[in-house]
């Protein structure tokens, strides 16, 4: 009995070793399925023309505003429809008079680097930004605010010197209200590093690329999701025709912007014959338009100004330019929110032209367009030519992307392309930037004597207190501008993607914003 008891308690105990080695061999590759699942992190591959010349929050350069994006946030942000939203700070109240902003501001937020975001972060954000006035003159906010407050850990006081209706719309700009972490906001700017809580963070940057990783600290606001992808790599691809061989070599994995798609590429990919991509468009959100120089000696008067104008056919113009991307603008903004729907624009001149009266000139027009940008110079092209028909010489020349801008800053041309902002800068953001040295309008305005008057029609309307006297100033400001012929809206645009087919959220997440790119809500 008792060689019988031992021969079981043998097997008993060898069937138990067999159970744990089984078992501890399904939990090791259990781990090893889990691990082997993490293991590789998921890249996203995207292009852009320009390489990222700042990181930083508070600063200006080309392409800058893509980073900031990733890497910063603000108080407040906009949803894709164009709504004010809370970001950094859960909620607010205002005072009855109007001019203080009381915020609540998201607990538990932190920086890339693992500091804390409270209160003590956005004072000494802002008092940053008020300390460098001049350079942020052109948002309205600025020259609004009075001071900063902080009223206790998490919860900030913003007070204004007189009501300023725009301060929840411009606190969502990409800049300059967004937030670097404290010890990096006090270094010498020349060597802090690019730290927010944003849901990415600078990984490296050169002259062919620049990676983002994730930022090990961010969860989505609203939806408390993290970003699916670990990396992107932003590779800087030049030519057009480049990034469309490098997306179906399967360098980069997404094009988008307006600025990266011509027609062409888009209608092969739309067509669905190579079933690996995929094209994306959005509904219209800034508008293309042509601007005038009155310092042209040609374009010095505005009879000559609107003979051009009315050179010109912008339908027939946008169609063979933009097909589908675009269409033929009526207005200076595009009417998508309610504002702008109550607003009365102006009409725009009517097509005709008398070829036997053509406007003075000595010398052709130079038109400049950007020389990576195949939709401007189609355009330039179209447009050398339906002038032509009128008796009006054009000459077109292409210029690199920075040089271009810099001469769109020191007015330095006859004609050129540019663009509103979108949401949330349209309409009045856009306007009272007219007022600010370094923006193209501004230029265009100093030699006309209803300069004085526009501004003045503007100011009015940031400080109205009472819809119809904002909708009476923002008319008035709309038809003295259409009235000087310096702007010649010419297509409403969209915005435009193609992606690898396994790249999801890219459709449902196209919203309003010219500069957004909403990688932090894709996924495959």
């Amino acid at each position: 009995m008792q060689a019988q008891f031992i021969t079981y308690a043998r097997v008993w105990l060898g069937f138990r070793i067999w159970l744990v080695f089984i078992l501890q061999i399904s939990v090791f590759m259990g781990v090893f399925t889990i691990k082997v699942a993490n293991a590789t992190p998921s890249t996203i591959t995207i292009a852009i023309s320009t390489p990222i010349s700042t990181f930083t929050p508070q600063s200006y350069g080309a392409n800058a505003m893509l980073a900031q994006n990733l890497i910063y946030e603000g108080l407040t942000k906009l949803d894709k429809s164009g709504n004010v939203i809370p970001s950094l700070a859960t909620s607010w109240s205002i005072s009855p008079d109007g001019k203080t902003y009381r915020f609540s501001l998201r607990k538990g937020v932190r920086f890339s680097n693992g500091e804390a975001f409270d209160a003590r972060a956005v004072s000494l954000n802002f008092t940053a930004i008020l300390q460098n006035k001049q350079a942020h003159s052109w948002v309205g906010l600025i020259h609004a605010i009075d001071s900063i407050k902080e009223l206790d850990s998490h919860t900030i006081a913003l007070t204004l010197k007189y009501p300023y209706a725009l301060t929840l719309n411009e606190l969502a700009f990409v800049r300059p209200f967004r937030f670097h972490s404290p010890s990096e906001l006090q270094k010498d700017p020349a060597r802090a590093l690019p730290i927010g809580t944003g849901a990415y963070m600078l990984d490296s940057s050169s002259p062919s690329a620049v990676t983002f990783r994730k930022n090990p600290y961010y969860t989505d606001r609203q939806s408390g999701k993290v970003p699916y992808f670990d990396t992107i790599v932003a590779r800087i691809i030049f030519d057009p025709s480049a990034k469309l061989a490098a997306l179906k070599a399967k360098q980069v994995d997404v094009l988008y912007g307006q600025d990266l798609i011509s027609l062409d590429m888009f209608n092969v990919i739309a067509q669905g014959r190579d079933t690996s991509l995929r094209a994306y468009i959005s509904a219209p959100i800034f508008t293309i338009a042509l601007a005038l120089n009155p310092r042209a000696k040609a374009l010095e008067s505005t009879s000559a100004r609107k003979a051009l104008m009315q050179a010109l056919d912008s339908s027939a113009l946008v169609s063979s330019v933009y097909g589908d991307l675009a269409s033929p603008a009526t207005s200076l903004y595009v009417k998508n929110t309610s504002l702008l729907q109550a607003l009365r624009f102006p009409a725009l001149p009517a097509h005709q032209c008398d070829p036997t009266q053509p406007i003075a000139q000595s010398a052709p027009l130079e038109l400049i367009f950007v020389s990576n940008n195949p939709s401007q110079k189609k355009l330039a092209q179209i447009i050398q030519a339906q002038a032509k028909t009128c008796g009006i010489s054009i000459a077109i020349k292409g210029i690199e992307p920075s040089a271009y801008a810099n001469r769109l800053i020191a007015n330095a041309f006859d004609l050129a392309f540019t663009q509103t902002w979108g949401a949330p800068y349209e309409p009045l953001s856009h306007l009272y930037s007219m007022q600010e040295q370094g923006h193209i309008e501004y230029g265009l305005l100093q030699s006309l004597s209803q300069k004085d008057a526009i501004y003045t029609h503007i100011n009015n309307a940031i400080r109205a207190t009472n819809e119809p006297q904002l909708h009476k100033d923002l008319n008035a400001a709309l038809d003295l501008l259409a009235q000087s012929y310096i702007l010649l809206p010419l297509a409403y645009k969209r915005n435009v993607a193609i992606a690898r087919s396994g790249i999801k959220g890219i459709e449902e997440n196209m919203g309003v914003l010219v500069a957004e790119l909403p990688i932090a809500k894709w996924y495959q």
